[in-house]
């Protein structure tokens, strides 16, 4: 993990991802110095080769890492964004949606959001 740290060559998916390994094996100031630094993608294209990858799944796996590790400002604004995205019309592909839906899942299950008051959910069906 040091290397990856110390190498610069990290996106700022991918540094999110280094930090949250760091808190997860206790070294929780290695992982504030990673996110200090980080800078999100601002990219919304689709890759459809190798990874698949996307802004939307991108931001849906930022948003349970700063879920996770207590971020709750930084991951609030992220969830009012993959929210949005969830509640329109857009055409997500399956890998999008389930990172989208684990992140919310993740996030208003977290300590803190539970502590505030009631979660509504609201599923409907088009005809």
């Amino acid at each position: 993990m040091n290397r990856l740290r110390e190498s610069g060559k990290l996106s700022g998916t991918s540094a999110i991802q280094l930090a949250a390994a760091f808190s997860h094996a206790g070294q929780r100031s290695a992982a504030d110095d990673i996110l200090k630094n980080a800078v999100l993608d601002k990219s919304t294209e689709r890759e459809h080769s190798g990874t698949y990858g996307s802004f939307y799944r991108d931001r849906s796996l930022i948003l349970k890492i700063f879920s996770e590790l207590g971020r709750r400002d930084s991951a609030e604004k992220i969830a009012e964004e993959v929210g949005a995205v969830l509640a329109s019309d857009s055409s997500l592909s399956t890998q999008e949606t389930a990172f989208a839906l684990m992140a919310v899942s993740e996030f208003y299950n977290s300590e803190a959001n539970l502590k505030s008051g009631k979660i509504k959910l609201k599923l409907s069906s088009q005809d």
